[in-house]
């Protein structure tokens, strides 16, 4: 970009019209942010604005990790993140399970057998089958499918 682009776009960022974009693309950067991680303490992240030219301006969300030193929140790859950024995003109460696996909610459901049509086979009973028991039938049997009758 040579200097007087640059310097066209600098006078832009300064006028009213300009700051009033930087200002709105900061502010709808929040937007996604806050709807993925309601528990982050958001004292600890800035939002950045980046003008490519007039009219064209976007926001990101950073970490605050020094003076000077930003960390992009959705800009990395997830299984990048160090345990400073999983602990400002609320989630270092997830033990130990990778972030995609983990439950977004507390409350779990119960997965109910379906005996209405059939009842299970006689040769595998329908309670909790220890993994190392080498049961004489498959889960197909315990749980039957719907559609089969």
């Amino acid at each position: 970009m040579d200097s007087s682009k640059y310097n066209s776009l600098l006078q832009w960022m300064k006028t009213a019209e300009g700051k009033k974009q930087i200002a709105e693309a900061e502010k709808d950067a929040w937007v996604p942010f806050n709807k993925e991680f309601p528990n982050a303490d958001k004292s600890k992240f800035i939002s950045q604005a980046m003008v490519v030219s007039k009219g064209n301006v976007s926001a990101e969300i950073f970490l605050k990790k020094g003076t000077g030193n930003l960390q992009s929140v959705f800009g990395l790859d997830r299984k990048y993140w160090g345990a400073e950024m999983k602990k400002a995003l609320g989630l270092a109460d997830i033990g130990g399970f990778p972030y995609k696996m983990s439950p977004r909610t507390k409350v779990s459901l119960p997965i109910p057998a379906n005996f209405a049509k059939r009842p299970p086979d006689p040769q595998c009973p329908p309670f909790a089958v220890h993994p190392r028991a080498n049961p004489s039938c498959g889960l197909r049997h315990i749980f039957p499918l719907g559609a089969r009758a």
